[in-house]
């Protein structure tokens, strides 16, 4: 009963993330790839699904299935990666900001950092 309630969890997080990249991919009508917001909260879905799928393969098949690992070691390193993104986001706005540049709506960088 545990185990089948625990599938269920990983089944809904799984389904949630698969949810919102194909609903945000759909209503920004791609516009998502033009931002470092709409690419950061799409590679963030898409890699908290990736770790849904994860962990929903080793509960239905076990741990030892062909190629586990090497797709273990991507997907963490994705992960990883992932982790330094914000601080990466961080240090090009306060560029931009000392640069004077302007965002994609037009509006001074620097209005958003108050």
């Amino acid at each position: 009963m545990y185990r089948w309630f625990l599938i269920g969890i990983t089944m809904a997080g799984l389904t949630g993330c698969l949810t919102f990249t194909v609903t945000y991919a759909i209503r920004s009508r791609g516009a998502w790839r033009y931002s470092d917001a709409g690419r950061f909260l799409m590679v963030g879905q898409a890699n908290l699904g990736t770790l849904f799928a994860l962990i929903l393969t080793n509960q239905l098949l076990g741990t030892d299935w062909p190629g586990r690992e090497l797709i273990t070691v991507l997907l963490f390193s994705a992960y990883t990666a992932e982790t330094w993104w914000p601080l990466r986001l961080l240090i090009r706005v306060g560029r931009r900001r000392r640069e004077g540049a302007k965002d994609i709506v037009g509006t001074r960088v620097s209005e958003y950092d108050d």
